[in-house]
């Protein structure tokens, strides 16, 4: 996760180089110099010998074989509902703080090296749980934590028309939002057999991109009619999962 996270370090300021030097088109059609890197060094990749035979199962199959696996595992629930709502909310600072940044005329030279600053938060993040976790006291108060603070963010936002709080803000968001999924996972995995982890895991993906399906037209409408109260909505949307959420300090197993 960081090394990819690092890839984005590099890309999004030489994306906005590009885009503020020469247009965002010539932007994109530099993306095909990487893909077609990408493309090569796929080739050199060697496929493992394996006497297992190995069966390709339809996604509603995997997406039914995991939620069955969920009815009868209270915690997993508790678990998922958690990583899954407060992930997919906080997402949206991706895509909604391009356009705050405009709306505050912000050189689009600059908005790669904001984004730069949100995937080096996150590396920082991710690679800081254990300390964190004892900052705050408990892997409990922790969850809690960093789900409250992209909520009051966003919140934030919506009010804030210094361009220094906005990237502060942007960047805080990340790191807290964002990370967490990385840390549910591990947890999660200790209450799920190694034989059904990759199905159960895998349903837990979908449900969350099926989440973000259906909120991706939601919030774009939202933008289009209000990018400030768009921001309070989902501030306040954060802080209400954070408020039903059960997550007890006993369900976090290292």
């Amino acid at each position: 996760g960081s090394f990819h996270l690092a890839g984005l370090m590099v890309g999004a300021p030489i994306g906005s180089i590009i885009a503020s030097s020469f247009g965002t088109q010539i932007a994109v059609r530099a993306m095909a110099l990487p893909f077609f890197m990408a493309f090569l060094i796929a080739f050199s990749f060697k496929e493992p010998k394996t006497k297992k035979k190995v069966e390709s199962q339809r996604y509603i199959k995997v997406l039914f074989s995991g939620i069955n696996y969920f009815k009868g595992h209270k915690v997993l629930k508790i678990l998922a509902f958690d990583r899954i709502s407060i992930y997919v909310l906080s997402f949206f600072i991706i895509w909604t703080y391009q356009p705050l940044l405009q709306q505050q005329e912000f050189p689009l030279f600059y908005f790669g090296f904001v984004h730069a600053g949100i995937a080096l938060a996150e590396i920082v993040f991710m690679n800081s749980f254990g300390y964190m976790e004892k900052l705050f006291g408990s892997k409990k108060k922790y969850l809690l934590i960093s789900s409250l603070i992209p909520g009051f963010g966003f919140i934030f936002l919506g009010f804030n028309n210094l361009i220094a709080i906005t990237i502060f803000l942007i960047i805080v968001i990340g790191a807290f939002g964002l990370t967490r999924q990385e840390l549910f996972n591990h947890y999660m995995h200790k209450h799920i057999e190694s034989h059904n982890r990759a199905t159960v895991m895998s349903s837990v993906s979908m449900l969350e991109r099926f989440s973000l399906g259906i909120l991706y037209p939601l919030v774009g409408l939202s933008v289009e009619w209000s990018l400030n109260y768009t921001f309070m909505i989902l501030g306040s949307l954060i802080l209400l999962a954070t408020l039903v959420s059960k997550v007890e300090e006993g369900h976090l197993l290292d």
